[in-house]
Formats: C-alpha cells, sequence, structure tokens
C-alpha cells in the first residue's frame, strides 16, 4: 500500500483519501480526531472484546 499512495497522483490521493475519512477536526494546530467513514471503521477502532472469543480461559 506504502508503495501504491507514493506513486499516485494528487487527484487520486485525495479520492482514496475521501474513501477512508470522513472528518477531520484540528485545535490549534493539532489533530484532536478523526472521524472514519462507515466501510472502514471497524479498521481504526479499538477492539474491546476478541472477536474470536476467549483462547486462554
Amino acid at each position: 500500500m506504502p508503495e501504491a499512495i507514493a506513486v499516485a497522483s494528487p487527484a487520486r490521493r485525495e479520492e482514496l483519501c475521501r474513501i477512508v475519512v470522513e472528518r477531520v477536526v484540528i485545535r490549534d494546530r493539532r489533530l484532536e480526531s478523526i472521524a472514519w467513514t462507515p466501510p472502514v471503521r471497524p479498521f481504526f477502532e479499538k477492539q474491546r472484546v476478541c472477536p474470536q472469543g476467549d483462547s486462554n480461559p
């Protein structure tokens, strides 16, 4: 993936960004939060429970 991004045109990078990022909040020149689009949200949110169950009883 990093190689694909490195050779992508600026327009393509913007398009890819819009696919995964819904909103970015900046306060005092610092990143406060990123809202991911629904299709990619599960990949960026912290999991609270292991989806495969407890494998170490």
